[in-house]
């Protein structure tokens, strides 16, 4: 054999050793390994809205809703006081002192005083009251918050109305109040004694 195929053969024999041991290392290295990407899914969780109960009073004709699980106390009254031109017949007390009540109100002359005579300064009484034709009309009988008097209008209801459809009156009684016209006779003061607000309490009143 003369020497260029000896030197050719020992190239290919090298050659082939080399391509054997790449693929060997090849086969034995573990694949590298791909990073994995981590996926975040939001979710919005509302919380569950506070389950309501309704009472209800047959005998003087309303309902209203109120936050499950919370005390009522109840109390029959004959005051004719706290809103001239009317007698407190009932009071509802929703949860501990402070917070709100509602007040069930006769008047058989078809008024009512937000504030007895006797009250804190510098509040003004506002005075609701159903004419003969059977207006709802509204006076400031100690003047606004001005101070100066102001003339009998009629009472502006229109956008503010319960979930039952009846005027929501508004009322410059200490805290925060409303007043509800059932009937001509027959209305409802939702008060707050300093804690809490009346709007929900008021919105959610129905006539039965």
């Amino acid at each position: 054999m003369s020497s260029p195929r000896i030197v050719i053969s020992v190239l290919l024999v090298i050659l082939i050793a080399a391509a054997g041991y790449w693929f060997w290392m090849k086969e034995a290295s573990p694949a590298p390994s791909i990073p994995s990407v981590a996926t975040t899914t939001s979710a919005t969780t509302s919380a569950p809205s506070a389950s309501l109960a309704r009472y209800s009073d047959s005998a003087f004709g309303f309902s209203f809703a109120y936050p499950a699980g919370t005390s009522l106390k109840t109390t029959a009254l004959s005051d004719s006081t706290e809103f001239p031109g009317a007698i407190v017949e009932k009071s509802i007390q929703i949860g501990d002192a402070g917070g709100i009540t509602v007040y069930e109100v006769y008047s058989a002359r078809s008024t009512i005083t937000d504030e007895p005579n006797v009250h804190a300064s510098p509040l003004p009484q506002t005075k609701y009251f159903y004419d003969a034709s059977g207006s709802l009309l509204v006076a400031y009988p100690q003047g606004d918050d001005s101070g100066m008097t102001r003339a009998t209008t009629t009472a502006t209801v229109s956008g503010h109305t319960t979930t039952g459809n009846l005027p929501i009156l508004q009322s410059a009684r200490r805290f925060d109040s409303r007043i509800i016209p059932l009937t001509k006779n027959k209305f409802l003061v939702i008060a707050s004694g300093g804690e809490g607000s009346t709007e929900e309490i008021a919105a959610s009143v129905r006539p039965l």
